[in-house]
C-alpha cells in the first residue's frame, strides 16, 4: 500500500494544476478579445500571465508553508499506524 503524500506534497500538485489552467484560460480569454495586431495580443497574454504568476508565487509559497497541524497529524498517524504492524 503506498504512503499518503504529506500535506506539502499535495500543495505542490495544485499549485501546478492552477498554473496550467490559468494559463489555457488566459489565452483563451485573451482569443475571444478583439485586437487589431498579433503584438497587442501577445502582450495581452503575456502580462495576463506575469501578473497571474508572480500573485500565484506569492500564494503558492504561503499554501506550501501553511501550518496545518491536523493535517500533518493525521499523515503522521497513518504513517506510524503502517510502520508499526499489529498482529
Amino acid at each position: 500500500m503506498p504512503h499518503p503524500a504529506p500535506p506539502q506534497a499535495l500543495a505542490v500538485v495544485v499549485i501546478v494544476g492552477v498554473n496550467l489552467t490559468v494559463k489555457l484560460l488566459v489565452q483563451r480569454i485573451s482569443l475571444r478579445e478583439k485586437h487589431h495586431t498579433r503584438s497587442k495580443e501577445t502582450r495581452s497574454i503575456t502580462g495576463a500571465l506575469a501578473t497571474t504568476q508572480v500573485l500565484n508565487f506569492a500564494v503558492s509559497v504561503v499554501v506550501a508553508n501553511a501550518y496545518l497541524p491536523r493535517a500533518q497529524v493525521r499523515w503522521r498517524t497513518e504513517l506510524r499506524q503502517r510502520a508499526v504492524p499489529r498482529g
